[in-house]
């Protein structure tokens, strides 16, 4: 009875990863190299990576990178080729920097790169115009170029736990502006700009101690919950 057990389930899994692949999701890198027309979602996370092979940019239908908790030091410009993405998801790597060429990525969405060694970001990241989600929190980056007044999608920003002090004030252009969180940060204040989020239902701002920001918290809470009236401040 056992041995019908084991059978079936290798079965089952077999199958499962068959139709997974189908699909287009892929989970086994070597496999996916060998197929790269047919991967849409390769999701290689926990899999103590240390890179990214260049061929990756032969995946030419690849829609979603998932390679969260490796080792990751550097995303291959090749990457770049893959004119189909629109989601990476790179969070707690070895990443030092974001490369120029992913910048011309037009149909990207979501970008995430949460605990990386990145310092610093391409003015051309403004080419990203269908950007929703960006969260390059617990990275050494100081400031946001202005050029990230194209993003006019973005619904989900997070810089939390970064060196940034200043905000651009063309991120008033963020109209869609759906959930914001800075936590951690050495922001102090926010220009009155940003009044246009008036979609607006979360806004995160707890400073870091280092902040001037910290001793006026209360101060520059009050001043935001009247700029966006229907929003949760610091919940």
């Amino acid at each position: 009875m056992k041995n019908i057990i084991s059978i079936l389930a290798i079965v089952f899994l077999f199958v499962g990863n068959t139709f997974a692949q189908t699909n287009g999701e892929y989970t086994d890198l070597a496999l996916a190299l060998k197929e790269p027309l047919k991967v849409k979602e390769l999701k290689l996370y926990g899999q103590n990576l240390t890179s990214l092979p260049k061929e990756i940019g032969k995946m030419k239908n690849l829609e979603a990178l998932v390679a969260d908790d490796n080792q990751i030091k550097e995303i291959p410009k090749e990457l770049a080729q893959c004119k189909e993405l629109k989601l990476i998801f790179l969070d707690n790597n070895q990443i030092t920097s974001i490369p120029i060429e992913l910048c011309s990525l037009k149909e990207l969405r979501a970008l995430q790169f949460d605990k990386n060694k990145v310092k610093s970001l391409p003015k051309e990241i403004g080419n990203w115009t269908k950007l929703k989600n960006f969260d390059c929190s617990g990275n050494d980056i100081s400031t946001l170029p202005k050029e990230i007044g194209n993003w006019v999608e973005m619904k989900d920003f997070k810089c939390q736990n970064t060196k940034i002090t200043l905000l651009p004030k063309e991120m008033k252009n963020f109209v869609k502006m759906e959930n914001f969180n800075c936590k951690g940060s050495l922001i102090p204040s926010f220009p009155k700009e940003f009044a246009t989020w008036e979609k607006l239902k979360k806004f995160i701002f707890t400073p870091s101690q280092q902040s001037t920001g910290f001793k006026v918290a209360n101060g520059e809470q009050e001043k935001l919950k009247k700029m966006f009236p229907n929003a949760e401040i610091n919940p």
